[in-house]
């Protein structure tokens, strides 16, 4: 979307993510803004005026992981804004059976005209990714009535956790002065397996 550092473009015929409110599945493993644009900040590929294939595009740089700015004292004003998200991209751990990356691919309407007061009337929506409740990623995004967008999830995000599910989340916002208004969110699951980790021998 706006700001802006790496991002990908997903793959949409990935498995799907679980949901609380039943507009999406659960992840099938193999048996499984903008207040102060800072540098942990990413544009999201907006899939509508995207071309090419499902690669995803490489990090700008090997900088170690940096926490995304948490949502300004959210406020929340629920609307039925997230109609899908699924998780893309994944890669197979080799230690197991679940994934040692994945990324999400979103489709939402993200159009936020004269939400605010006056003299900035239109809203600036954002999107704002949680592993485990930690943020992860936050990615500014166009307006779109029916929009798809893929969201990275950096895999240096994803290293402190042990194998086993993970919790993840979705939240959309909008940049406000005092509270940051969130209109929708989606929670899901999916099964982390570390690429560094032990090898799983299945045996006792």
């Amino acid at each position: 979307m706006i700001a802006g550092c790496s991002s990908v473009i997903p793959n949409p015929d990935a498995p799907s993510g679980g949901g609380d409110n039943g507009r999406v599945g659960t992840p099938t493993p193999p048996s499984i803004d903008s207040p102060t644009s800072g540098p942990a900040e990413t544009e999201a590929v907006d899939t509508e005026s995207t071309t090419g294939g499902d690669t995803p595009a490489q990090p700008s740089n090997g900088s170690a992981f940096e926490r995304p700015t948490p949502p300004n004292s959210p406020e929340s004003k629920p609307q039925s804004r997230i109609h899908s998200v699924r998780f893309s991209n994944q890669e197979q751990s080799p230690n197991g059976s679940g994934y040692a990356d994945f990324d999400l691919f979103v489709r939402a309407n993200t159009t936020m005209r004269n939400v605010d007061p006056e003299p900035d009337v239109d809203g600036e929506p954002y999107f704002y990714v949680t592993v485990e409740g930690a943020g992860v990623s936050r990615a500014s995004v166009p307006y779109r009535d029916n929009g798809t967008f893929g969201l990275e999830v950096p895999a240096s995000a994803l290293s402190q956790y042990s194998a086993g599910p993970l919790s993840v989340s979705v939240g959309l916002y909008d940049v406000d002065h005092a509270h940051d208004d969130r209109y929708d969110s989606w929670n899901g699951t999916i099964e982390y397996t570390p690429a560094n980790g032990p090898v799983a021998t299945g045996l006792s």
